[in-house]
């Protein structure tokens, strides 16, 4: 068996049927489902009435919920976090309201765009860096366009360029506007929910199309309940939490 270099397992896979079938989780699948749930950037949750502070790499869950999931009985998912506690995989803070968990080396699991691409580039050095980069606004960091192509690329499979024009110019036109990166994120995710099933619509999964002129209104859209037809991760996890609070 080979020991090097990555097999990719795209986020999209996890809203495959093969991955939805309700069954009970291997103690490597449930490793998986939390790898593929963990927050791509630095935010924060609302969970219960109360805002939980998220950085890259970490999540927030109900045990009770974990165990809904992944159909094991409670004592199961405890002696499972413990195991990787362990192991030193993950590091865990309790709380009344669920367990924040922090996927220790979270970014040697993650990988930006193609990973061959990537290596390809890597390889070549930086002959071509200088003079070719697209200019990029001096009021914004680098590292915000970077984590929006990056979550944009591993959200919806496409393959984005961080210093693309359409990119630059749009996420530079709402930070302007007051928006913030976690705004890019949810209105990312939510359109992909939303479109990406549908073979005519998900080709608007793109820059010029999600951080144009309709973005307020797209983010207003992910604020809320979308009409009921949209239920996430996150949403499910709230509902636990507070099923927690109340049956505890």
């Amino acid at each position: 068996m080979a020991n090097g270099g990555y097999f990719l397992i795209h986020r999209r896979f996890f809203n495959h049927w093969l991955w939805e079938e309700r069954r009970r989780y291997s103690r490597a699948e449930a490793w998986l489902d939390l790898l593929q749930q963990a927050s791509f950037a630095d935010g924060q949750r609302f969970v219960s009435g109360s805002v939980v502070p998220l950085q890259r790499g970490q999540l927030f869950v109900s045990t009770r919920f974990l165990a809904s999931r992944w159909q094991w009985n409670i004592k199961s998912v405890h002696q499972f976090l413990k195991l990787l506690e362990g192991e030193r995989m993950i590091e865990q803070k309790v709380n009344a309201k669920g367990n924040t968990l922090t996927l220790v080396n979270f970014e040697s699991y993650q990988t930006n765009g193609n990973a061959e691409v990537n290596a390809e580039e890597t390889l070549r050095g930086t002959k071509q860096s200088n003079g070719n980069k697209r200019k990029i606004d001096k009021g914004v960091s680098d590292s915000v366009f970077e984590q929006v192509a990056g979550f944009l690329n591993e959200t919806t499979g496409k393959n984005f360029r961080a210093t693309g024009s359409a990119l630059v110019r749009g996420v530079s036109a709402r930070l302007k506007e007051g928006f913030t990166l976690q705004d890019f994120l949810k209105v990312i995710e939510f359109k992909q929910n939303q479109w990406g099933a549908d073979a005519k619509m998900s080709g608007y999964l793109r820059p010029e199309t999600l951080f144009g002129s309709k973005f307020e209104s797209y983010l207003n859209e992910a604020g809320g309940t979308a009409g009921g037809s949209v239920s996430t991760w996150q949403d499910e996890q709230q509902r636990a939490a507070l099923d927690d609070i109340f049956n505890d």
